[in-house]
């Protein structure tokens, strides 16, 4: 080839090296747009999450709601009626003794209060989740509603994905406990009208599941002392005034321990707990991938 000979190039290969140009540009603009970034990790959507977390609850509601069923049905309550209870009341042991309740033909007001002192607690688990529950106004009175003891316990021990508010996954951890419930008694309701079955050991299944709660609460809190303060106080009130009435006191005095010890008891906590707002270093590394 001369020296000075410029290369000619066909215009036809020109404008395609033009139309390569342009149509990578607007790929990037495209992917820029959408936060696309190459090869990024999926996110778990949040009901696997909710479920993961709710399994154990899964197990336990469907089982005890199941025999719950078993109990309205054979004492006289259909399937529909066992379905507005678990729906509107969702009390779990409130439903157990509210067939009992009616057909002692008991007024309003006596079934009113005594409700308040057989779910008592759940003032104190109010108590607890002002913070947390802030700002879920319109969601409140559901929450409210749905606030069993294995519901707290969730609350107290799981937390959301980074990218989840922490209302919705309180919201769908509540729905799907209460799926749960509402399925088991339903169910156990239609075959305890189709099948014959005997009750005898059924009621076990509530103080089975509050025992693997209480276990697994054991397992992951990072100090003891709010358990032991709780089994102290319980057993001790249990011996001096008895099963009738050592519930509510047993919960006060805990309540009223708890507070005179919080300072270490969030020490260690705080202690324990892992550093928040702390970037993956993996998605770091994607975001800061300029594309050539």
């Amino acid at each position: 080839m001369a020296q000075g000979k410029r290369l000619h190039v066909p215009k036809k290969m020109q404008h395609a090296d033009e139309l390569t140009a342009i149509g990578g540009t607007r790929i990037m603009q495209a992917m820029n747009e959408t936060n696309c970034a190459p090869c990024a990790p999926r996110k778990q959507p949040l009901w696997r999450t909710v479920l993961r977390d709710t399994s154990p609850v899964l197990a336990g509601y469907v089982v005890l709601g199941f025999s719950m069923g078993l109990n309205a049905q054979s004492k006289g309550f259909s399937w529909w009626i066992v379905l507005l209870l678990s729906l509107f009341v969702y009390g779990g042991t409130l439903q157990f003794v509210a067939a009992d309740l009616f057909l002692a033909a008991m007024g309003y007001w006596d079934i009113a209060l005594f409700t308040l002192i057989l779910h008592s607690r759940h003032i104190f688990y109010g108590l607890s989740l002002l913070d947390r529950y802030q700002n879920s106004w319109v969601a409140k009175p559901y929450m409210i509603l749905s606030l069993t003891d294995e519901a707290y316990a969730i609350h107290m021990t799981c937390q959301p994905p980074p990218d989840t508010s922490i209302g919705h996954y309180d919201l769908m951890t509540a729905g799907m406990n209460h799926l749960y419930w509402t399925l088991g008694c339903v169910v156990g309701a239609i075959a305890g009208g189709l099948l014959p079955f005997s009750l005898e050991g059924l009621d076990f299944a509530l103080s089975a599941l509050f025992i693997v709660t209480c276990l697994e609460q054991w397992r992951e809190a990072p100090t003891k002392l709010p358990a032991l303060i709780g089994f102290g106080v319980g057993i001790a009130l249990f011996v001096t005034l008895g099963k009738s009435h050592f519930l509510l006191p047993s919960l006060v005095v805990s309540v009223a321990l708890l507070m005179l010890l919080r300072r270490p008891i969030e020490a260690v906590y705080a202690k324990n707990q892992p550093p928040q707002n702390e970037e993956d270093p993996h998605a770091k590394a994607l975001a800061e991938v300029e594309m050539p």
